[in-house]
Parts: structure tokens; C-alpha cells; sequence
């Protein structure tokens, strides 16, 4: 929808402070770039925002996988603390479904072009010329960069 919401300095500080404490340093949280999803999806660990009120009904690629009645529908944020530049950034996610049990979050590619963010998917070591732009998502309005991690096939931001 393109809307922000203003943080103060002190609801930033009790968000980042909330979200670090409840992640449990031995397990892997991160938000994926989930090229086969249609909508972002997120896990227990970010700090909802607002509720949309909305509520949808989810269904798999395939049947077996069932289908999830009345999934919430939030806007939340989560942090990503960059290890290059010694900066903490809260990442707000808009319109997401709310899996509670989940540890990772998913965000499709194409809803990030949408809203003018930029994506490198080549991974540095399949470029012909590497570079900082290579595997990594460029917040142009911001002029903020974010590097990639890769795990198997897998893109993915430490969140």
C-alpha cells in the first residue's frame, strides 16, 4: 500500500529489545526470499504491528498439504542487525499471513519489486563480475543495502 508507520525512538529501542530477547541464539531465524510463495508469511518471531482485521483461508501447492482455515493477516517488523556495519534496522512486513508456529518468515521477490526495492539473486561466486550489488536487496529510497546469506538453494536475510 506504500504507508509507513512513525516509530518513536522508544518504541524502536522496545521492539528491537523484544525481538532479541525472544530468539533463542541455538536456533536459525531468518526471513527467506520465497519465490514460490504468493503473499509474505511470517513466524513467531517479529513484533506485529497491527492486525488488518482480515482473516483468509491458506491452501498448499499440493493437496496433501491440507488447507489452513482463517489465518491471520498483520503487519509486523523485524529486525536485522548488519554485522558489516555494526547498525541494527527494523524491517517492516505489510499484509503478511501469520503462521505462529513457524520459525522463518517468507517474503515473495516480486511484491518486494513492487514497492521499488531491489534484488541481486545471483549469488557473488555465479557472477561473472562480482560485486556488492550481486545477492543482496537494495532499499533505494533509503539507499540502504542488505547482503544476502545463502543456505543450499536458499537466499535468505538473517532476521
Amino acid at each position: 500500500e506504500g504507508s509507513t508507520y512513525s516509530i518513536s525512538p522508544q518504541f524502536r529501542q522496545s521492539i528491537i529489545a523484544a525481538l532479541h530477547s525472544d530468539n533463542d541464539c541455538d536456533l536459525d531465524f531468518h526471513t527467506e526470499l520465497g519465490s514460490h510463495a504468493d503473499s509474505p508469511v511470517v513466524g513467531k518471531y517479529n513484533a506485529i504491528l497491527s492486525y488488518t482485521g482480515k482473516e483468509v483461508d491458506v491452501t498448499g501447492f499440493n493437496e496433501a498439504l491440507g488447507q489452513y482455515k482463517s489465518v491471520l493477516v498483520v503487519n509486523c517488523s523485524v529486525v536485522y542487525d548488519d554485522m558489516y556495519m555494526g547498525t541494527t534496522h527494523i524491517l517492516q512486513i505489510y499484509h503478511a499471513l501469520y503462521f505462529s508456529n513457524m520459525n522463518v518468515n517468507l517474503i515473495p521477490p516480486f511484491m518486494m519489486h513492487l514497492v521499488g526495492i531491489h534484488i541481486g539473486k545471483c549469488p557473488k561466486f555465479l557472477a561473472k563480475a562480482p560485486s556488492h550489488k550481486n545477492h543482496s536487496v537494495y532499499f533505494e529510497k533509503d539507499d540502504f543495502r542488505i547482503l544476502l546469506q545463502l543456505h543450499n538453494a536458499v537466499s535468505y536475510i538473517p532476521t
